[in-house]
């Protein structure tokens, strides 16, 4: 039987503006940005830390750190910092197709400006969905795409599918579970063991291709310097599953 692997991606969602103002925003980004820059270049064990499928907020950061363009893009195309498609996240219904194009050009031109673009269609806050984003992510290159909410689970069963457009064009897709989902994961052996079991017994049916991805992470969060030993101490105490940073 193939194991099971539980992949975590450490991650922060940013909202340029929304519950409080895009220069309280920017103060955030500067303390945490600085933080994840620091700490992915000092632990080579922590292996990656996506910033939430916009280069726009790392625009807005190096325009306040222009001495530290340079660690950043080195970051990026170790493909340690995350970055790309998108230039800023958007609600792919009330925007027009020639702004979701233009989004995700502009996106991935930027990302791949600083270094390498993530080339997967990722929109993990956008509240609809448009049925012509397979045609409109398979014009970029991508074959797959992930994505919270806009699931019916009367409807849609499964976490993972092929996504059609009218046109014929596909993309496999991974709905987010919720990309704070191990946003607050417990640190004592028993309390991990628990956490990853009742997550997993959760899970494993909406996931069934023996992947499940978890996501540390939410608004604003910063980087959980923690993660690496959480994750050892998860493979010590289910030493049949694994576990990995992805």
């Amino acid at each position: 039987m193939k194991r099971l692997k539980i992949g975590i991606i450490p991650h922060t969602h940013w909202d340029r503006e929304w519950y409080f103002t895009s220069s309280k925003s920017m103060i955030y980004s500067l303390l945490d940005f600085d933080e994840i820059i620091e700490y992915l270049e000092e632990n080579e064990d922590f292996k990656c830390f996506e910033l939430d499928g916009q280069t726009s907020i790392i625009e807005d950061y190096l325009s306040m750190r222009p001495d530290m363009e340079m660690r950043v893009k080195k970051l990026i195309k170790d493909n340690r910092i995350i970055t790309g498609p998108w230039y800023t996240q958007s609600d792919t219904l009330v925007v027009s197709g020639e702004s979701l194009i233009r989004n995700l050009l502009y996106g991935t031109r930027k990302a791949r400006e600083l270094g390498r673009s993530m080339e997967v269609g990722y929109l993990p806050d956008s509240f609809g969905m448009s049925e012509q984003m397979p045609q409109i992510y398979r014009g970029f290159g991508f074959k797959y795409a992930a994505f919270r909410r806009n699931l019916e689970d009367r409807l849609v069963k499964k976490g993972e599918f092929y996504w059609s457009s009218p046109n014929g064009d596909e993309v496999f897709v991974h709905n987010i579970y919720a990309y704070g989902s191990i946003g607050y994961p417990p640190e004592e052996p028993e309390k991990i063991e628990t956490f990853m079991v009742e997550m997993i017994d959760k899970l494993k049916e909406k996931y069934r291709t023996g992947l499940i991805l978890l996501f540390n992470g939410e608004d604003q969060k910063p980087i959980r310097k923690n993660l690496p030993q959480i994750i050892e101490t998860a493979r010590k105490v289910l030493p049949d599953i694994d576990f990995e940073i992805m």
